[in-house]
């Protein structure tokens, strides 16, 4: 790789070139649009190849780093679009917020996952393929559970066990703290208790 690609204002320029000329359409989109949340705009890797091979490869290598320097130049290109149209500012506006997108990724083994990534894939770019067989309700997982003692009417929290995927098992005695033991075996989860109060 050459030293001058690899400078940042280099790189960025390098950058803000290739969506200028390949995401046109895109940043037209993303400049038009009036969604305010976070928008996407999707560069494909292949484009990206053709365009400039060592660029691709730098952001393939160190996407930790290139990657802000792609959102920094689409803000750039954003603006860029936006002096050359004719349309007033409260119809085209520059989203300061948005983030560049990957896709297409090259059919390499170092790039491509069939299984959940791991630990030592953090802070690398992924291509994860799959098929979706089953979906189901989101459920809160539970990392403790505050029971209520029906005889004194402490209070306690038990937490869950890892080891069992978070099984939260029922206490067996009142575990609240204090000088007075109290040996009951009776309890109800602390929110049932509340609404039997009410």
């Amino acid at each position: 790789m050459s030293d001058q690609i690899s400078n940042t204002t280099v790189a960025q320029g390098a950058m803000q070139m290739f969506l200028e000329e390949y995401c046109a359409v895109g940043i037209q989109a993303l400049l038009f649009d009036t969604d305010d949340e976070v928008m996407s705009l999707h560069i494909d890797m292949h484009e990206l190849l053709e365009f400039n091979h060592e660029l691709a490869m730098l952001l393939l290598e160190s996407p930790s780093k290139f990657l802000p320097l792609f959102n920094i130049a689409c803000l750039a290109a954003q603006r860029s679009l936006k002096q050359q149209t004719t349309v007033s500012d409260s119809i085209c506006t520059v989203k300061e917020d948005a983030q560049v997108r990957v896709t297409h990724l090259p059919n390499h083994p170092t790039l491509q996952r069939t299984r959940i990534p791991g630990s030592e894939d953090v802070g690398r770019l992924l291509s994860i393929s799959g098929t979706v067989i089953r979906t189901g309700l989101v459920k809160m997982m539970e990392t403790h559970r505050v029971y209520s003692c029906t005889k004194c009417r402490g209070v306690f929290s038990v937490n869950a066990e890892v080891e069992q995927y978070n099984y939260i098992p029922k206490p067996v005695r009142c575990l609240v703290p204090g000088p007075d033991f109290c040996n009951s075996t009776a309890f109800v989860p602390a929110d049932s208790a509340e609404d039997s109060q009410r």
